[in-house]
C-alpha cells in the first residue's frame, strides 16, 4: 500500500506486519507524510490476525499490541483488509491460534504420512532396522543360585534367560550366529550345533525381534499367517504396509508361558498412505496336556475405510473365507 491508496483507505480495516511478533487488524485512523520521509499510519488495534512465532519453542511471543492501542506504524508494515472483521480482541486471537494449530496439524499429518511410507519402504526391502540407531543390544552372560541370566550394563538390568524366546546371536569362531537358548548356558545354532556360553562372555539380540507385529507373524502357525495373507491380499495391501500392530497374545504368552490357554484380540492397522485397513485377529489357544491336543483358533476381521469387509479364518486345519 502507498501514501496515496492509504489515504483512501482512512476509516477502514488494515492490517499491520510485525513478522514474528504476529499480524494485527484495526481502523486506520490517520496518514502521517512528510517530503522525503516515510509515511506512516496512525492506527486503532481491533484484533489479531496472525498469532506471533513461538518463543524458544516452548512459548508464544507476547502479543505486540493491545485492544484499542493507538499505534503509529511504519507504512511498509501496513496493508489493506478487504474482509468484514467481527470478532472482539480476544475472539481475533483465538481464530488466529486456531488457524495455527490447523497449519501445524496438516504439516504433523503430512510429516506421520512421509514417515509411514519411508517406514513402509524399507520394511518392503527388508531394512527396516536401518531407523534404530544402535540395531543391537548387547548383555554379559553369569551364573548366580545355579541359574544363568544376561546383564544389559547400559540399563544396568539382569534377565533370566529360562524361557525366553527370542533368538540370540553368540560368538562362533568368532563371528555371530543366531542360536536360541537350550539349557544350562547352552545355545543351539540354526544348524543344530550347539555352543555353550561362559559366564563373562557376550551374546546380543536384534532389536527387530522387539517389533510387535514381526513377533506376531513368527508366532501364528503356517495356516493361520497363510488367512492373514489372503485377507490381506484380497485389500490389496502386504506386510509392508503395517504401521501398527497390538500384540496381546505375546505380552499375554510372556507373562505366564505356562498357561494352557490364552484368547484374545489383536489390533492391527496398515495404511498405503491413501488406503487404510484395520484387523482385528480373534485368537485362542488351548493346550490339553492329557491326550496332548492343542486347539488354535484364530479370525480376521479386515475393514478397509471404502467400508469393504473381509473375513477369513482358521482352527484346527479348516479355513473359512467370507
Amino acid at each position: 500500500m502507498n501514501r496515496k491508496e492509504a489515504k483512501r483507505w482512512i476509516g477502514k480495516y488494515v492490517t499491520i506486519d510485525e513478522g514474528v511478533c504476529g499480524s494485527y487488524a484495526g481502523l486506520l485512523e490517520a496518514v502521517h507524510t512528510s517530503p522525503g520521509t516515510p509515511w506512516t499510519a496512525e492506527i486503532l488495534i481491533k484484533g489479531v490476525i496472525a498469532a506471533p512465532a513461538f518463543n524458544n519453542t516452548d512459548s508464544f511471543k507476547p502479543l505486540k499490541y493491545e485492544k484499542d492501542e493507538t499505534v503509529l506504524a511504519k507504512g511498509s508494515k501496513v496493508h489493506s483488509y478487504s474482509e468484514d472483521f467481527t470478532y472482539s480482541y480476544r475472539e481475533s486471537y483465538a481464530a488466529a491460534l486456531k488457524k495455527l494449530w490447523d497449519e501445524k496439524n496438516n504439516l504433523a499429518d503430512d510429516l506421520e504420512r512421509s514417515l509411514s511410507l519411508i517406514q513402509q519402504e524399507l520394511r518392503k526391502w527388508q531394512m527396516e532396522h536401518m531407523l534404530v540407531d544402535a540395531s543391537y543390544v548387547y548383555y554379559k552372560v553369569f551364573h548366580k543360585d545355579g541359574s544363568v541370566y544376561i546383564y544389559d550394563e547400559n540399563k544396568k538390568d539382569a534377565l533370566g534367560l529360562e524361557g525366553f524366546p527370542f533368538e540370540f546371536e553368540v560368538l562362533k569362531h568368532e563371528r555371530w550366529t543366531p542360536a536360541y537358548y537350550i539349557n544350562n548356558g547352552i545355545f543351539e545354532d540354526r544348524s543344530g550345533s550347539r555352543i555353550r556360553i561362559k559366564p563373562g562372555e557376550n551374546i546380543r539380540l536384534n532389536k527387530e525381534q522387539f517389533d510387535p507385529y514381526k513377533m506376531l507373524i513368527n508366532e501364528v502357525s503356517d495356516p493361520s499367517l497363510q488367512a492373514l495373507e489372503r485377507g490381506l491380499k484380497k485389500m490389496n495391501i502386504g506386510h509392508e504396509h503395517c504401521v501398527h500392530c497390538h500384540n496381546s497374545l505375546l505380552m499375554k504368552m510372556l507373562a505366564s508361558y505356562n498357561s494352557e490357554e490364552f484368547t484374545g484380540v489383536n489390533f492391527l492397522t496398515y495404511s498405503t498412505g491413501t488406503d487404510q485397513v484395520l484387523v482385528q485377529h480373534h485368537y485362542e489357544r488351548r493346550s490339553f496336556p492329557k491326550t496332548q491336543q492343542e486347539v488354535t483358533f484364530d479370525r480376521f476381521e479386515f475393514t478397509h475405510d471404502s467400508g469393504k469387509r473381509i473375513l477369513t479364518t482358521y482352527t484346527n486345519q479348516v479355513s473359512q473365507d467370507q
